[in-house]
């Protein structure tokens, strides 16, 4: 049986080659990602209201036409 000690001073992250930790994941989490795109498509919405009421106020098709495509 091998010994796998994780409180020895290590200047390489505590972990020897092999010891099969050389995968660990301490990314983002997936709702942290959720959390950025909802962000992203509210600014893209609103966006694109403000286009369409301006484009109407201004009577301007070519503001319209650009907002909902």
């Amino acid at each position: 049986m091998s010994t796998h000690d994780h409180d020895r001073d290590r200047d390489d992250g505590g972990h020897e080659p092999g010891s099969g930790h050389a995968g660990d994941s301490h990314g983002v989490s997936a709702d942290a990602d959720r959390r950025w795109l909802t962000i992203a498509l509210a600014l893209i919405a609103t966006f694109m209201a403000a286009e369409v009421v301006i484009g109407v106020l201004a009577n301007s098709l070519a503001l319209i036409s650009d907002a909902v495509t």
